[in-house]
Formats: structure tokens, C-alpha cells, sequence
């Protein structure tokens, strides 16, 4: 009994080391992934359009790939910080400004802002 019990726990503790290892789980730091950063170019064009028509005005804009589901924009309008997320098609998906609280969570991906 108390060798399948060490197994057992030899067992658990490969599983959970590897699964750490490839980023499929992580036991000791809970944080979400960065999302990574695109680069205009590369942005659907109905995107564009669509970013430039609602915010002609964006000054220092990031772009953000929130796990191939969504694009955020990070960037500043009349000197306000401003996050604006488009679906993966570039139609307008959700706006948060430096007074509001962002709890739009659904996307994966973390956005990392540096000011």
C-alpha cells in the first residue's frame, strides 16, 4: 500500500512539472499570459477603417492580439489612457477609459500597459 501511495505521488508530481514546464499549468503564480503586440500592418483592413472612423484622434496606439479572438487598442484620446477591443472580423467590440474599470476578461490574454 505505502509503495502504490509513493507511485502515486511520484506520478502527481511528474504530471503536474511537465504540464508547468510546456505553460499548461502553472502551480505557483497565477497570473495570465501577456498578450503579444501586432503590428498595424498586419491588422484586417475592416479594422482600420473601423479604429479610424471611431477614433480619429488616437494618439500612441498599441495594438494587442487577445489570443486570435480579438484585437485590443491600447492608446490616448484628449490625454486619457483608452482601451478599445474589436472582434477578430475589426467590428467594435467594447471601450474603457481611465475612470472606468476594465473587467473585460473574456478574451485569454493579459494586456501589459506601461505608461
Amino acid at each position: 500500500m505505502k509503495k502504490n501511495l509513493l507511485h502515486l505521488a511520484v506520478l502527481l508530481t511528474f504530471v503536474l512539472v511537465s504540464c508547468e514546464k510546456k505553460g499548461e499549468f502553472n502551480l505557483f503564480d497565477k497570473k495570465e499570459k501577456a498578450c503579444s503586440t501586432v503590428k498595424y500592418e498586419s491588422l484586417p483592413e475592416n479594422l482600420k477603417t473601423n479604429f479610424k472612423t471611431k477614433y480619429p484622434n488616437a494618439e500612441a496606439v498599441t495594438w494587442f492580439d487577445k489570443d486570435g479572438k480579438a484585437f485590443t487598442a491600447v492608446f490616448k484620446i484628449s490625454g486619457a489612457n483608452t482601451i478599445s477591443t474589436f472582434d477578430k472580423n475589426g467590428d467594435f467590440k467594447s471601450e474603457t477609459s481611465d475612470d472606468e474599470d476594465n473587467n473585460d476578461n473574456d478574451c485569454g490574454c493579459e494586456i501589459e500597459i506601461e505608461d
